[in-house]
């Protein structure tokens, strides 16, 4: 009996952990959505050269660049120690799920994960505001090449 109790009980407190971490995914994959349909890639023009989270130049070395990547929130240049990686999950128009590794900073993922989840269901519940403006799935292959790249 304890032999079955025990790795049961034990899976069903971990499982709390993933409902966390799917929460915060799902919140920032819908901040993804909406910064991206947003363009506020022309709002806020950022400095290329210098992280956004620790101002360390990122040009340095003698292979330029290497490392670095931009927050896909923010558009701001992560150096390497700095940026964080998630995994996300979504669906395409044509129905078909997509994983892909995206880039974040610290203080997007922080943001994402302070802001309302009430507001993401109740986007997501109205069917994704931003995806209303699309039409055609030859455009979500458009969109979707230059959001992760």
């Amino acid at each position: 009996m304890r032999f079955l109790l025990i790795p049961t009980a034990a899976e069903a407190l971990l499982s709390a952990t993933n409902y966390v971490y799917c929460g915060q995914m799902k919140k920032i994959s819908w901040m993804l959505q909406r910064r991206h349909f947003a363009f506020v890639r022309q709002d806020q023009p950022k400095d290329l050269e210098e992280c956004v989270m620790c101002t360390k130049r990122t040009t340095r070395g003698k292979i330029r660049g290497l490392g670095r990547s931009t927050c896909k929130l923010c558009y701001g240049c992560v150096c390497y120690p700095c940026k964080i990686r998630r995994r996300i999950s979504f669906i395409t128009l044509d129905g078909q799920l997509v994983q892909r590794k995206v880039t974040f900073c610290a203080k997007c993922v922080s943001m994402a994960t302070q802001c309302e989840a009430q507001d993401a269901a109740r986007d997501q519940a109205t069917g994704y505001a931003a995806y209303k403006t699309l039409s055609t799935s030859s455009q979500s292959n458009t969109v979707e090449s230059s959001m992760f790249e």
